[in-house]
């Protein structure tokens, strides 16, 4: 099974990240981590991170680091993916909320700043309260019944509670930013002129 952590700066992956995602991979010894942001092109920057893991018993071959590519194929990346884990204890934003959207799920453990605590709103929101942990502990206690388990992630059971509000929720905010720019189209253009008589009411 894989995981995915997905992001757009290695400054999200904070040791404490490092050393959560690593207690999970030891207690599920069939699982593998990807991780995806552009600076991993870099040869040092990949060894690098192999170390850190590598510092928590992590053997590098359990580590699938991919470097920046087109949005598409960002995309694409989540169809390999089985769940993906927030950043901790900064939580991530767009690029969490695409896994979502792509229909995987997302597991997160919120702390008690705003910075920590954005994907758990949207988890909850969704109705999918219970991939969000209280505590770090909390959170490999949810990972192991998820990666042990075949089909529980299937995308045809689970997608739909998450991706179809996060769909819903986009439509609301286009239409809402379509019909603000229609009103104040209209608002101006309806302005009178000197010596004319308006379009609006009255």
């Amino acid at each position: 099974r894989d995981w995915s952590s997905d992001v757009c700066s290695s400054d999200l992956i904070t040791d404490q990240a490092v050393a959560l995602w690593a207690r999970i991979l030891h207690a599920n010894p069939a699982s593998r981590l990807v991780l995806k942001y552009r600076g991993l092109v870099d040869p040092g920057a990949a060894d690098g991170m192999r170390g850190r893991f590598a510092g928590h018993g992590i053997a590098p071959a359990r580590l699938d680091l991919l470097g920046g590519s087109t949005y598409r194929e960002v995309l694409e990346t989540y169809r390999r993916i089985d769940l993906a884990l927030d950043t901790f204890p900064y939580s991530g934003t767009m690029t969490t909320l695409e896994a979502l959207i792509m229909g995987v799920p997302v597991l997160t453990c919120p702390g008690v700043r705003i910075v920590s605590r954005t994907i758990a709103a949207h988890m909850k929101a969704a109705g999918l309260g219970d991939l969000v942990a209280a505590t770090p502990d909390g959170l490999v206690e949810i990972a192991a019944p998820l990666a042990g388990t075949p089909g529980v992630c299937c995308r045809n059971t689970r997608s739909c509670s998450f991706t179809s509000p996060m769909t819903r929720c986009w439509e609301r905010h286009w239409l809402f930013r379509r019909c603000r720019a229609h009103f104040v189209f209209t608002r101006f253009s309806s302005t009178p002129r000197a010596g004319e008589r308006g379009s609006g009411p009255g």
